[in-house]
């Protein structure tokens, strides 16, 4: 029942807090997790490690069992549908060819943390998936998710939000007339395009910030050269100097 997967899922995240804690004193801190996160998960993008040390430290260097298993019930991905673990398994995993044996053993939320884990070999005895290749980018891809939650593209809060709202006007909507289905259609569209809206902003800002790296790159670039025109000039200034001396003299 669920109280079975939510405790099984507790008892992998403990031994998953053991897998992380490579000093075995009782507590994951930050050096530990970055380990992880360059050699296990093989990221080198500090922009990805930084946000993947916030998910998981938030503020708290030292992180003990208790607290990673709190986090865990707290987690979104804690509360997955099998619905969100098959779009996650074909969208961020890219192996949409097992979503048969994940609906058919109804893998949801509470079941990734056992997935990560590979408790009592889940992988090959209960799902059937025997490619090594496979096996080792499913536990590595669940890890990331348990621990550090799911990737900011693939969750956004804001578009769940709204989309939830949508079908909540969509549902209430039914019960009433058809001029009033009509105006919360007219809603569920304006939200939509809202949303729409949102993510082609966001893509407006990431370019912006692209032009603004690239600006900065080439300022530093025309400002060294400008330093270098200026020391070749002041030599070349100093050389002249020099040699008018030097004819002055000699004249005398």
């Amino acid at each position: 029942n669920n109280n079975n997967k939510v405790q099984g899922g507790l008892e992998a995240i403990a031994e998953i807090h053991k897998v992380l804690d490579d000093d075995q004193n009782g507590a994951v801190d930050s050096l530990e997790s970055e380990d992880f996160i360059r050699e296990d998960l093989s990221i080198d993008d500090e922009g990805q490690e930084d946000q993947r040390q916030l998910s998981l430290h938030r503020g708290d260097n030292s992180i003990s069992v208790l607290d990673m298993q709190k986090n865990w019930l707290n987690s979104v991905v804690h509360n997955w549908t099998t619905s969100d673990v098959e779009l996650w398994l074909t969208d961020v995993v890219g192996l949409p060819q097992y979503l048969p044996v994940f609906r058919k053993h109804k893998i949801d939320g509470n079941l990734l943390p056992r997935l990560a884990l590979n408790t009592d070999h889940l992988i090959q005895t209960q799902l059937g998936i025997s490619d090594q290749n496979h096996k080792n980018k499913l536990i590595l891809k669940a890890m990331d998710l348990v621990l550090f939650g799911p990737p900011t593209v693939f969750y956004n809060p804001l578009k769940d939000a709204l989309l939830a709202l949508a079908i909540l006007v969509a549902v209430s909507g039914f019960f009433f007339s058809t001029v009033q289905k009509k105006k919360a259609q007219g809603q569920i569209d304006k939200m939509l395009k809202e949303v729409d809206k949102l993510q082609v902003n966001e893509q407006k800002f990431l370019d912006i910030q692209s032009v603004l790296q690239e600006a900065e790159l080439k300022n530093e670039s025309v400002m060294k050269e400008k330093q270098n025109l200026e020391k070749k000039l002041k030599t070349e200034i100093s050389i002249a100097k020099t040699e008018a001396s030097r004819l002055c003299k000699e004249r005398e």
